[in-house]
């Protein structure tokens, strides 16, 4: 079977979506790690906090552990999320 040049692109293109996406997520654990808040790391990414705690608790899915403990006073990591 062979593919054409669009065709590879598009796969290709799929596979890198996938990837970025991995490592986005794990910037953003780093960045909660650092800062201790889903508010100060949705406000440095420009994004919104529940579209960051989405991606945490995706990572924390598939992870199969919970990384942070959350609380109104901000997160702290778990053994676990200190090991991450």
């Amino acid at each position: 079977m062979q593919l054409s040049a669009l065709s590879f692109t598009i796969k290709l293109n799929r596979v890198y979506r996938v990837k970025k996406m991995n490592i986005i997520q794990l910037q953003y654990l780093v960045d909660v790690g650092e800062l201790g808040s889903f508010t100060e790391v949705a406000k440095k990414n420009h994004m919104t906090v529940p579209a960051i705690s989405i991606s945490i608790s995706q990572l924390e899915e598939e992870l199969g552990a919970s990384l942070f403990i959350r609380s109104r006073r901000g997160v702290l990591p778990t053994q676990e999320g200190k090991k991450a």
